[in-house]
């Protein structure tokens, strides 16, 4: 918790995202979910995290916590609130249509049409999306096509690699080789490139 480059924001949504992906629902998501509440997230975002993880930490993981997010809500006497901010005017860029499409046409417009849609939505910014795919990889060690695409949106979106190689880090609260590979995955990425945690 002492990275600095990384918000006390970013880091609630990131031990939200990670509790998602590793079916943590219980005192853990719980601890994290009035973390982000002591730390002024709104209710819109912390559900928000909940959808954008459902791609990577499967559907069927996104469901319980949104079940588990209406539970907290209740027992905490937290009402969501009715309006939300416009949507995301740009998605996450352009997406590498061609090697999807080689491997399967019908997966590769699946892709593309779900990750369109997530990008969009309002409560999170983009960077913050961006950095939440990375963990999300991170956390299911899928370290290959999909990792170097969200560091490449990431990039493209302003989020300097201390920033990414931070959030890389992070995640070792919830498994030290997970990040480690994670951080070695980023170092062939970048290989010019030096990653603090500071």
């Amino acid at each position: 918790w002492g990275i600095e480059a990384l918000s006390q924001r970013e880091k609630a949504l990131l031990c939200l995202l990670a509790d998602i992906c590793d079916h943590n629902l219980g005192l853990a998501f719980e601890m994290h979910f009035s973390m982000a509440r002591a730390n002024d997230v709104p209710l819109m975002a912390i559900k928000e995290v909940i959808f954008h993880a459902a791609p990577e930490a499967g559907y069927t993981n996104a469901l319980p916590a949104l079940v588990r997010f209406k539970e907290l809500c209740k027992a905490h006497h937290l009402e969501e609130d009715i309006e939300e901010p416009a949507a995301q005017k740009s998605a996450v860029g352009s997406i590498p249509a061609e090697d999807l499409k080689r491997l399967d046409p019908r997966f590769e417009e699946a892709w593309r049409t779900g990750v369109t849609q997530q990008w969009l939505r309002p409560n999170l910014t983009l960077q913050e999306r961006a950095i939440l795919s990375i963990a999300a990889a991170v956390s299911n060690q899928t370290l290959g096509s999909p990792f170097k695409h969200f560091v490449a949106v990431a990039l493209r979106q302003g989020v300097s690699t201390d920033r990414i190689g931070a959030a890389i880090s992070f995640m070792s609260e919830f498994g030290f080789g997970k990040a480690w590979q994670g951080l070695e995955a980023l170092r062939s990425i970048l290989p010019n490139e030096r990653h603090q945690a500071a």
